[in-house]
């Protein structure tokens, strides 16, 4: 039997430098000692690369807190949750929130009544705005406790009715919520069924009577699900223009009737963001207006985003940007775009997938620009990052290498080109049969353009240029264009 991980070891593990120097400081002031028990041990367990509690007794041979170690770190552990409870208070609002509820309790049971009941009141109205449902209840439950304890029970209009009638649209909503989350979850599977059973889970979804009406949805959170389903559902059948539909009344919803409450700007605009998911590079004029519209909403509600949801928002646009030019044939325009924007520099990327999507959009503009070299080092840049979380660009990636090498006559080593795009595809399965059926097309290609046999390459160009048509896979427009090129050669 595998032996259970230490968690105290695992949670010490997990911290980052900050983390540490803070628990370091919080454990200091806590227990007005340098060398106290629970941090000695914490530098200990920060030392080892794997958990060894035999490394632990003879380091600390002959102290009394090893009589019982399962109990000190069990407390060492608690006091490393309460010290990033506190770090973390500023960072995530939700901790902030909860400690809030924590303070009007102890308002509560120390006389301070009033300030009880106006901390109440005022995060109740901020939780109703923001849909925290559960914290609505909470609040809600609190208030309505208070007020029958203190008497002001009087009538249908006193304080402790309206907290009744809080929590009863709370649940409401609450449990609507959870319908079209349960929804979302079967939406996600599609991908799971094959053939005719992704079909008829689809038809099954579309019947559902929540999604039958975008007002069936009673918030703000569960209009955005209302439009996330739709358009996963429609976008497994290949419908790309009903997705996109449906992403569009949602937003022209929000945008004709205000923000509602719990409808965030980066909810906003993660709805333009799946939009320009699901346009076809034939709809170039869409493209641009939903481009527009998004860099629009990011500028009238700058306020409204985080500075990490701005830089989210900032680095997708960007991203749809490069895509219309490179759409359009304006690989140099691309790169300049590239090499100007704050989200695509090396020095600021922010995450593992920006990098790789760097390396993609190089090698399909070099590619663009016939500047093969190039393109195989963009190539290579990306596939020889750590893409475990990526794939799905990964696997782009490995299909520009063949166009690469069937652009520079490498047919000397296509075969290992292509078994490596089929090992990749085969192990993370991401789009498999589709991806599958893309490098058996380009070996067609390859063979038939190896043999001079013109006829049977461009019934083979025509024959993949279809099957990506009828697909309409629009992470594939590389290659469309790519193939579009070999038609008119």
């Amino acid at each position: 039997m595998e032996k259970k991980p230490d968690e105290l070891f695992l949670l010490v593990s997990s911290l980052d430098k900050n983390e540490k120097g803070y628990f370091r400081k919080f454990c200091r002031i806590y227990s007005n000692s340098e060398e106290g028990n629970y941090l000695r041990l914490f530098d200990c367990l920060s030392k080892m690369e794997e958990y060894d509690e035999v490394v632990i007794r003879q380091k600390f041979a002959g102290e009394k807190f090893l009589q019982q170690l399962g109990v000190t770190k069990h407390y060492l552990k608690n006091l490393i949750i309460r010290a990033l409870r506190n770090y973390y208070d500023d960072q995530f609002p939700r901790i902030g929130r909860l400690a809030s509820f924590m303070d009007a309790y102890v308002m509560l049971k120390k006389g301070l009544t009033e300030s009880a009941c106006n901390r109440a009141k005022k995060e109740l109205a901020a939780a109703i705005k923001a849909e925290y449902f559960v914290e609505v209840l909470l609040w809600a439950d609190f208030l309505q406790t208070l007020h029958v304890q203190s008497g002001e029970f009087k009538g249908r209009n006193d304080p402790a009715a309206n907290s009744f009638t809080a929590r009863m649209s709370a649940i409401k909503q609450y449990e609507n919520l959870a319908e079209y989350e349960n929804l979302t979850a079967r939406a996600m599977k599609l991908d799971v069924y094959k053939g005719d059973a992704t079909g008829k889970e689809a038809s099954l979804l579309l019947k559902h009577p929540l999604l039958a009406s975008v007002d069936a949805a009673l918030s703000g959170k569960a209009k955005m699900m209302y439009a996330n389903v739709l358009s996963k559902i429609y976008r497994s059948g290949g419908e790309l223009n009903k997705a996109t539909r449906v992403l569009n009344e949602v937003a022209s919803h929000f945008e004709s009737t205000g923000a509602l409450a719990g409808f965030t700007a980066i909810n906003h605009f993660v709805l333009y963001n799946e939009m320009l998911n699901n346009i076809t590079r034939q709809n170039i004029p869409e493209m641009e207006d939903v481009v527009y519209r998004a860099k629009n909403l990011v500028t009238v509600r700058e306020k409204d985003f985080s500075a990490l949801e701005k830089q989210l928002a900032e680095s997708c646009i960007t991203e749809h940007e490069i895509n219309l030019l490179l759409y359009k044939k304006e690989p140099q325009k691309a790169l300049k775009s590239l090499q100007n924007s704050p989200s695509f520099k090396k020095e600021t990327l922010h995450s593992k997938l920006v990098h790789i999507e760097l390396a993609f959009f190089k090698a399909w503009a070099y590619l663009q620009l016939k500047e093969f070299d190039k393109a195989l080092d963009a190539v290579n840049d990306g596939i020889n990052f750590d893409y475990e979380e990526y794939t799905y660009v990964i696997q782009e990636l490995y299909l520009l290498n063949i166009l690469i090498h069937l652009e520079l006559g490498n047919f000397s080593i296509m075969k290992r080109q292509f078994a490596l795009a089929e090992n990749f595809v085969k192990k993370y399965e991401h789009n498999y049969h589709i991806n599958m059926h893309i490098v058996s097309g380009l070996k067609q290609i390859s063979k038939h353009t190896v043999k001079k046999d013109n006829a049977a390459l461009k019934k083979s160009i025509t024959g993949l240029a279809g099957y990506l048509n009828n697909e309409k896979t629009v992470q594939k427009a590389y290659l469309e264009i790519w193939l579009e090129s070999k038609l008119k050669a």
